[in-house]
């Protein structure tokens, strides 16, 4: 599949051409390029699987016969930015979790609850 093969920002997916529930392709893309951002073109009438489709991993999606030009390149370089900062949030948790797993001392987050939502595996005998 060229996805695995290739270095691409963005997917503009048309739910219309897929199969029926249009969101296996969503999948298929996913698996290919985890990291890619995926732009729904979308009937009127399909928005309700455009709407489960981003709640699936798609970034945004746009409704034929009411797309204009600085609304898509808008949709675009959105799509490409949240990918973009999910990504980066997610290095910055990589490495804040090395940090924390590599001190000796105990550090433990809780909730406004006071219950414990992380504690790293400390260091110290």
């Amino acid at each position: 599949m060229y996805l695995k093969e290739h270095r691409v920002d963005i997917v503009l997916l048309d739910l219309s051409l897929f199969d029926p529930e249009g969101l296996e392709a969503i999948g298929r893309v996913r698996t290919a390029a985890p990291h890619v951002s995926i732009v729904l073109l979308s009937s009127v009438d399909d928005e309700p699987k455009a709407m489960q489709a981003i709640r699936e991993g798609a970034q945004d999606y746009l409704i034929k016969g009411q797309i204009e030009p600085n609304i898509l390149m808008q949709a675009l370089g959105n799509a490409v930015a949240r990918t973009t900062n999910k990504e980066i949030l997610t290095d910055e948790k990589d490495r804040a979790q090395a940090t924390l797993n590599c001190i000796a001392d105990a550090v433990v987050c809780t909730d406004m609850s006071g219950n414990i939502t992380f504690f790293n595996p400390s260091q110290a005998a």
